[in-house]
C-alpha cells in the first residue's frame, strides 16, 4: 500500500498481485452460484430421479417416512407414485404386523427423515444379517438406499439406539403378486 496525494486529501491505493483479484472475483461468482440469497430456497430431492446412464434401471420405488414426535415410526407414504400411507394406521407399537408388500427387483427406498432426530434405514433378512444400511439421516433431510431384493420377508429399521424398539421398524414382504405402475422417471 502506498499513500497517494491527490489535492488536499490523501489517498492509499492498494497494489494487488492478479491472482489474489481472480481469486476474490471467482469467490463472489461462486458465492452467487450457490445461492443462499434471501428468499432463495433449493429445490428439494426427488425420490423419481432419473438414474444415471450406465446404472441398472430402478424396479419400485418406495417413499419412507421417519418419525419420532410424538412416536417413532416408520412408514411407506407411495410406491412408484401410488399413494400409500392409508394402509398403515398411526400405532407404531405394530408395525410388524402391518408389512409393507412390494414387488422384487431393484429398489429404491428414499427415506425422509420427519422427526427431529437422525434416523438410519437398514434392510434385514430374517436371520438378522444386514442387506445394506444409509449413513445417519439428520432432521428433515433426506437419502436413499439402492437393494436388489429377491422374495422374501425382510425387515426395515431405524438400526441407531433405540429407534426400533420404540416401533421404528417394519416387516417387509417382497413379492412378485404385488403390482404398481412403473416408476414415473422410466421415460426419460
Amino acid at each position: 500500500m502506498a499513500p497517494e496525494q491527490e489535492g488536499d486529501e490523501m489517498q492509499w491505493r492498494v497494489k494487488l498481485p492478479a491472482w489474489a483479484l481472480m481469486g476474490g472475483l471467482l469467490a463472489v461468482a461462486l458465492a452467487g452460484a450457490c445461492g443462499g440469497g434471501e428468499g432463495e430456497t433449493s429445490a428439494a430431492p426427488s425420490p423419481y430421479t432419473p438414474v444415471e446412464p450406465g446404472e441398472a434401471a430402478i424396479d419400485v420405488v418406495v417413499v419412507v417416512e421417519q418419525h419420532n414426535n410424538p412416536t417413532f415410526d416408520l412408514r411407506a407414504q407411495e410406491i412408484n407414485g401410488v399413494t400409500i400411507a392409508d394402509q398403515f394406521d398411526q400405532d407404531s407399537s405394530n408395525n410388524l404386523e402391518e408389512p409393507l408388500v412390494i414387488p422384487p427387483g431393484r429398489i429404491r427406498f428414499f427415506l425422509d427423515n420427519r422427526g427431529t432426530l437422525a434416523h438410519a434405514f437398514e434392510v434385514r433378512l430374517p436371520d438378522g444379517s444386514t442387506v445394506d444400511k444409509t449413513r445417519n439421516v439428520g432432521p428433515r433431510k433426506t437419502d436413499e438406499l439402492m437393494v436388489d431384493l429377491e422374495p422374501g420377508t425382510y425387515l426395515v429399521l431405524c438400526q441407531l439406539s433405540d429407534h426400533a424398539a420404540r416401533g421404528s421398524q417394519r416387516t417387509l414382504i417382497v413379492d412378485a403378486a404385488s403390482q404398481y405402475p412403473d416408476p414415473p422417471f422410466l421415460s426419460q
